[in-house]
């Protein structure tokens, strides 16, 4: 994952318009408050804890992403039931790929809200739009339409909103060791990924699908309660006066404009979709391929596989962008 927009509190340098001043008899307006953030303690009680709560909120967020298998079998399955048109079985196949391009195709508006209203707020914000979606989904699993707003989109809104903010708090308690704790954060996906498939389908036979929502949604109840973890590290600020200042100069405090000169950076940025494009479809169709191809064989088990290679991906790729 590429690097996130920072919260607004606690940017490097910040502007602050609008107060009038007065400075050697003259009346400026605005003042320029350069906010400088204290090092990186990399460890401490806060430190870990926010370790865990990004863990949980990834390994939830994703957990429930990547699980979506189970509950596309399920509903293809009472479509057919039901002897609808071909059209409504390829939405139900869309309700996961809403979920999943809107938690990514959002990710840069989570980050301006993440500079706007503070990583503890936003996460909060999206923690609970995902429990709402779950819960409205509950009622609902007969209407395919209805499904692709509640849980593709509500819940795609919601995750992405909690992901942003799980990452960028990372770079205010850690520094030297960050990839490391990049790494042990995204392995929570992975590892809730292994678990939750098997969970599901223990849930949908005993409870039924609206059971199942409804467990999902006390589960992603944990976003928003890890997020009030998310406090960042507090900031020395020097101000200096400036004359007042304009619409774009507010946008740039907002929007970093520079990491765009970046070659390197705008190549990863504009191949990263591309290469994404086809990386979530196995997510949502391998119990049905495994169901057809290999009658008898444990369904969950390719989904497993894939989660644990990611996972062994993950942990290697942070201790390798540590050591350079």
């Amino acid at each position: 994952m590429g690097s996130l927009p920072m919260e607004s509190k606690d940017l490097l340098t910040k502007t602050n318009a609008n107060v009038s001043r007065e400075v050697n008899g003259q009346v400026i307006q605005g003042d320029e408050s350069s906010r400088t953030c204290k090092e990186p303690p990399d460890g401490g009680f806060r430190a870990y804890m926010i370790i865990l709560g990004s863990f949980l909120t990834n390994g939830l967020v994703f957990g429930i992403i990547n699980s979506y298998s189970v509950i596309y079998k399920v509903l293809e399955k009472n479509i057919a039931d039901e002897k609808v048109s071909n059209s409504e079985s390829v939405k139900a196949a869309l309700v996961g790929a809403l979920t999943m391009g809107t938690t990514f195709l959002l990710s840069p508006i989570s980050g301006v809200l993440t500079s706007l209203m503070g990583m503890r707020c936003t996460a909060v914000l999206g923690g609970s739009i995902a429990v709402v979606g779950l819960l409205i989904s509950s009622f609902i699993v007969d209407n395919v339409d209805g499904l692709c707003f509640t849980y593709g989109i509500m819940y795609g809104v919601g995750a992405s909103l909690a992901y942003t903010p799980s990452l960028a708090i990372l770079g205010h308690y850690f520094k030297k060791y960050l990839g490391l704790v990049n790494g042990i954060v995204t392995i929570g996906s992975s590892i809730f990924t292994v678990i939750m498939p098997p969970l599901m389908e223990h849930m949908i036979q005993n409870y039924g699908l609206p059971g199942l929502f409804r467990v999902l949604a006390i589960l992603t109840a944990g976003v928003p309660l890890c997020a009030l973890l998310f406090k960042p590290v507090s900031v020395e600020v020097t101000e200096k006066p400036i004359r007042k200042q304009g619409f774009e100069t507010i946008l740039k405090s907002i929007i970093d404009d520079k990491i765009w000169r970046n070659r390197s950076y705008k190549f990863w940025a504009l191949s990263m979709p591309i290469a994404l494009f086809g990386y979530f479809v196995p997510y949502v169709h391998i119990k049905k391929f495994i169901d057809i191809n290999f009658k008898g064989v444990q369904e969950n088990l390719p989904l497993q596989c894939i989660a644990i290679t990611s996972g062994i991906g993950s942990d290697d790729d942070s201790n390798l962008v540590d050591s350079l």
